[in-house]
This record gives structure tokens, sequence and C-alpha cells, in this order.
């Protein structure tokens, strides 16, 4: 709604828009302060869908609002109150080290773990009504979100492909793939084509990993058998939010175990601070805002990431001098299955496989892991402790043959059933069916070109934020790609949204200052530390500007993909944030930490209020409107 006056001189002033529920007395008043003078005239402006039936009853000009208190509002302030008290300068939590309080460490996994709680049970009560997600317009593509439910179907079935009618026209196009061809066939009134689907070899499948399916739908649709003949859907939302709780809590726990292995007299500020960053500035809170079908594959991904590397971490059992020693097998073997299971349901994400080599890379120098490869490969000078003065014939190369075999056949364990089913649905064993596809381009045909990879790279990282003079005070910004293919709208690039992913940025100022500590220093633990921190926040930095560049390469623009790569980049940041925590002492160095703070704070912040932009898939009026309208009634009258 909008109001326009007009004044004594027939002067019209036209005021901003605002949107209305006339069920909260706090939006529906319409502020117009454009003018000081006499009014002649008033114009009220609506904007509605066509035959739509507005309650408006009575104008009242000079309204008075009903004075009103908002807990919700005086609840949310308090928080934010408590957070900025406990994170200001020279608080307690940033004289108080990690390994200082075990009762720190205790609350902040029983918080999480009581919100993950709360959570997953309002998601399990408020679903149910978005059980059936299908919906079909004449003329339009069958838009069905249960393609999870339908893969537990098929599976249960003893087969690959899915239940779902096809077309006969369709099936006969001599490339179902062509947007052209298929419109034509939709204007003829050909349906169900369904939308964002695999279509091969005439029938249906889904393309998305079959990991989720295994975990949550088919052992729900197979318990509900038992009441209902057939069994029921699990709706989307309750997966994607059991996963992305989980993945809350296996990021916290890294969180910590990192911490304490590299940098364990941090402070419970710093970890904190950690926790929060990396969970809402890495897509967290984009999945936990969505929390539908396209984010369960995200969420699950995370999930299984994040234990892995948090199991990885727990099988190093360094001694008291920072030594190798053997690795726990248990943990080990258990790291190995949820970072294979990322195939599964995230394929990206594979890509994590790599940070084995920087967390292992004592172990296997000092003959512990995989020692046959390490005596063939890896120089002499490479190898590390009583091994490494061995002659070659005397280093016992078969020893870690079981711990060996254990995680070849761990990983083998996992990839076979995922790579059978993909032999199953498309005849090989690495085709996803990703190419096969029903969406808004040919994608067995589609090319990035490299002008294209340019455009979206800097719509990622530098959009500039787009301002308002209105709650909320910033609009999505205009991101075309030529040549056209789909883009996602944004409210701004990562370095903006959240800046903390610039931390590692500084990785090579601070290598040139620790590079010049004194030599006889090398041989104690806190330098061998810290140069394995600088080794593994680098390779992070890098894997994630490859995973970035392939993300979109193959995928194109949206904001969902960052949960790919931007936790690469922030456990990174992280990890430059330990490391110059450790030289505090020094005046540069606490000027660099307090900025790489604010740098952390200012991403969480910008992270939180992003859903409140209007226009953007998560935005928060199309997600949860009556959330919005409450949101949006605090600030009607700035």
């Amino acid at each position: 709604m909008r109001i326009d006056i007009q004044d004594s001189h027939y002067q019209w002033h036209t005021g901003n828009t605002q949107l209305v529920d006339l069920s909260n007395p706090s939006t529906s008043v319409v502020p117009q302060r454009n003018i000081q003078q006499p009014v002649q005239a008033v114009a009220v402006h609506i904007a509605e869908a066509q035959g739509t039936r507005i309650p408006l009853l009575t104008i009242t000009l000079n309204a008075k609002v009903p004075f009103s208190i908002s807990w919700l509002r005086l609840s949310l302030g308090a928080v934010v109150a408590l957070l900025l008290l406990a994170f200001r300068p020279r608080s307690s939590l940033w004289r108080t080290s990690l390994t200082e309080s075990k009762a720190a460490q205790i609350t902040i996994i029983c918080v999480i773990c009581v919100t993950a709680l709360v959570v997953i049970v309002h998601a399990l009560i408020t679903a149910w009504w978005s059980n059936n997600q299908s919906f079909h317009q004449p003329n339009a593509y069958t838009y069905d979100f249960n393609q999870y439910a339908h893969v537990a179907q098929a599976l249960l079935a003893g087969h690959a492909w899915l239940d779902l009618p096809v077309p006969p026209e369709f099936a006969q196009l001599a490339n179902p793939y062509n947007p052209q061809a298929r419109n034509a066939l939709l204007a003829q009134g050909v349906h169900p084509i369904y939308w964002d689907y695999a279509f091969y070899n005439g029938h249906w499948y889904s393309y998305f990993g079959i990991i989720p399916a295994l975990l949550y739908f088919i052992p729900f649709q197979w318990c509900s058998s038992f009441f209902v003949s057939g069994g029921l859907a699990l709706p989307a939302t309750v997966a994607s939010t059991i996963s992305f709780m989980l993945a809350l809590i296996g990021l916290a726990l890294l969180i910590i175990r990192m911490t304490k292995l590299y940098a364990p007299h941090t402070s419970i500020a710093t970890v904190a601070l950690g926790i929060i960053t990396i969970a809402f500035a890495a897509g967290g809170w984009y999945l936990y805002q969505r929390r539908a079908f396209y984010e369960v594959a995200f969420a699950t991904g995370l999930m299984f990431l994040a234990w892995g590397l948090w199991f990885w971490l727990g099988a190093k059992r360094p001694d008291a001098y920072g030594n190798p020693t053997p690795v726990s097998t248990a943990h080990m073997i258990a790291g190995c299955i949820c970072i294979a299971t990322t195939l599964g349901c995230r394929v990206p994400m594979i890509a994590a496989t790599c940070l084995w080599f920087v967390i292992f890379a004592p172990e296997y120098r000092s003959g512990l892991l995989f020692r046959p490869i390490a005596a063939l490969v890896l120089p002499k000078r490479w190898l590390l402790g009583t091994w490494k003065h061995l002659p070659l014939h005397k280093r016992s190369v078969w020893h870690t043959w079981r711990i060996d075999s254990a995680m070849i056949a761990s990983v083998v364990a996992v990839f076979t059933p995922i790579l059978a089913y993909n032999y199953a649905r498309f005849g090989a064993i690495l085709d996803f069916g990703n190419a096969y596809q029903i969406t808004v381009s040919d994608m067995l045909h589609r090319h990035t070109t490299l002008s294209s990879l340019w455009q979206i790279i800097q719509y990622y990282l530098f959009t500039p934020p787009q301002f308002s003079s209105y709650f909320p005070f910033a609009s999505t910004a205009h991101t075309p790609i030529e040549p056209w293919q789909y883009a996602d709208t944004l409210v701004a690039g990562l370095c903006w949204l959240a800046p903390a992913i610039l931390i590692p940025l500084a990785l090579p100022f601070i290598w040139r200052g620790f590079s010049r500590t004194d030599p006889a220093h090398a041989q104690q633990r806190g330098y061998e530390t810290t140069r394995t921190m600088f080794v593994f926040a680098a390779v992070l930095c890098i894997l994630g500007s490859i995973e970035f560049l392939a993300v979109a390469w193959a995928a194109g623009l949206d904001w969902r993909y960052i949960t790919d790569f931007a936790w690469y980049w922030l456990l990174s940041a992280y990890l430059v944030l330990l490391i110059v925590e450790q030289r505090c002492s020094q005046r540069l160095y606490r000027v660099l930490f307090a900025c790489m703070v604010l740098l952390c704070l200012v991403s969480v912040a910008l992270s939180v209020m992003q859903p409140l932009v209007n226009g953007q898939t998560m935005s928060l009026s199309r997600e949860h409107l009556d959330t919005y309208m409450q949101i949006y009634s605090w600030f009607v009258w700035l």
C-alpha cells in the first residue's frame, strides 16, 4: 500500500510503499511524512492480485497507534545485548582458555543440542501440512517435490526408476531435454512433464543422491506401512531439519576438537565466535530458512562432512611433545565412512577427502599409515621419527597393512552401492544423472563459457548491496548473465555478506612474520603445530577456491551452492584467527585480531539479516510471512 497526499498548492507528494497486515495494528497504520501543510486530497494505492478481496472498511487520517509490547522483540533485544556483553573487550570469555574450563565446553554443546532438539520437534509438529508437495496447472510443468519419497518407493519395489507416468508424446521427442520442444507439448496440454526430474531411456529418475533416501525416507515409509497401506512419505522439511541440526552439532564439535588439538590455550570467546560464524555464514542460515526438498542433499552432505572431519581429528594421538603415534582405528574408519558418504549426498563435497593428506601428514611421514607408499614415494628428507633413519630393507613396509586395509575397505563399502545405483539408473558408475534433468535449459548440451564463468564469479563474490530508504533497507541485485543462463537473485556478494572469508588473505603477512622466528625454536611443539596450522589453512583456502570455480562452472549462480565451498574459507579463517590470537602479545597482532573478530561479527549479523530482504529464494516473507510481518512492524516507523 502507498499513500499519496496533495498539499494546499495542489502538488502531489508520493509516499513510500509499505506492506500492510490488517490483523497487525502496527502495520495497518501507514505513515506519510513528506508534507507539513494542510492536505487537500489523499490517494490510496493498493497492489494486489486481480480479483483479490480486501477487507478495507474505513481509512482514518491522523490515526493513533495503540500502545503494545512485543515480547518477541524484547527477547531478541535481550539476546543481542547479552551476546554483545559476552563478547565485549576484556570479557572473562576472552581471558579463559578452552582447556581451563570443561564446563564451558559442555555448556556450548548443551546449548546447541537443546536448540537442535527444539527445532527438530517443531519441524515434526509443523511439517505435516506440507506432506503433499505436488502441484500442476494446465499447460505447465508438474512440480512434485516428493522426489526422495518416490526414490524410497521405487527402491522398496526393487527397481531404480520412479513409478511416475511418462506421456507418450514426451517419450517420443528426439531431444526431450530441449526446452522449446517441451514447451510445445505443454501448450498442447500434454502432461505430466515433471520439473527438475531426470529423464533417461523412457523412465523418470531423481538425479539427487541416494543417501538421504536410505537414511530417512525408506525407514520412515517402511515403518509407516505397518499402519497405513503403502506407507507415508516423509516431508522433506523434517529430513532437512534433522540433517542441518546434526550438522550444526558436528561443526561445533569439530571446532572444539580442532582447537584442542592445534591451539589448546585459545579463549572460549574465540571458539564460540568460530562456531557461530561458520554456522551462519557458510550457508547454514540459508539451509535453516529454507529446509525444503532441495536443501536435503546440502544439509545431509554437510552433516556427514562435519562428523567425518571430527572423527579424523579424533583419530590423531600425538604425544606430549607433539610427535605422531599410532592412530585410533575406530575413529579413522568412522571418518572415512562419513566422508565417503558425501558422494551419495552432494557430489562436490567429496573433495573434502583431500584434507586427509593434510590432517594425517605427520602420521604417514612417520610410517604409521600407508607405509609401503610412503617408503617408495616420499623422499627421505620428508620422513619423520626413527623410521627415517632405518635402511629401506629394514623399514617393515607392511607393518600398517591392517589399518590401511580397513580404511580402503570402508571407503569401498560406501562407494560400491552409490556407484552401483548410478549404473542401474544411467549405465555408468560415474554418471550421476545431472545432465538428464528437465529444467530451464538443455543440460545435456550446456556449456559454460569463460565469459559466463567470470560473470558468475563476480556476482558470487563482489555484488554490491542495493540499499533503500525503507525496511528492510536493502533490495536484491540484478544479476544477468550473457549469454543467458539461469541466475539466482542475490542480496550481495560473499565479500559483503560474509567478510570473514577475507581473513585468509592475511596468511602471507602472518607467515612472513612467523618464518623469521628464531630457528632454535623449530624443535618446540608450538612451532611445529603453528606451521601445521599454516599449511592446513592454506590448503583449505586453495580447496575452497577450486571447489568454488568447479561449482560456478558446472552449476552456475545459486546462493544455496555456497554450502559447497564457503565452509572451506571460513574454516581457514578460523585457523588464521587461532594463529593470530597466539601472538596477541604484540601490538600489531592485537590490532589484526580485533579486526578479524569484527569481520566475524559483521558476517554473523549480515547473515542473520539477509532473509529479511524480499525478492530472493530464502526471503522470510516468502517462507514465513507471519514472522516477517511481525519483524516488519518493529521498523515500520523508521
